[in-house]
């Protein structure tokens, strides 16, 4: 069995500080778990009772248009990525 940690952070602590091998891979989940987030946050604006449908590749609400605007962001002229 993997030993027993502090938590993901103290985790992330002990790799740096002590060159031990992380258990929880942080870097590839914290994406998903994010997004994941996110889509729970942006469902709430579409009511109690309504489902939000995702398009995990587009990253936009499939069936509440109005959502996407939350999704994203418009840049100034000069500041564009």
């Amino acid at each position: 069995t993997l030993p027993r940690t502090g938590g993901a952070i103290d985790e992330i602590f002990d790799a740096i500080e002590k060159g031990r091998s992380l258990t929880n891979d942080f870097t590839t989940t914290s994406g998903r778990l994010t997004e994941w987030i996110f889509t729970g946050h942006l469902a709430a604006f579409t009511g109690v009772g309504k489902k939000l449908e995702w398009n995990v590749e587009k990253m936009e609400c499939t069936n509440y248009p109005q959502i996407n605007q939350y999704v994203g962001r418009t840049y100034r002229k000069g500041w564009e990525v």
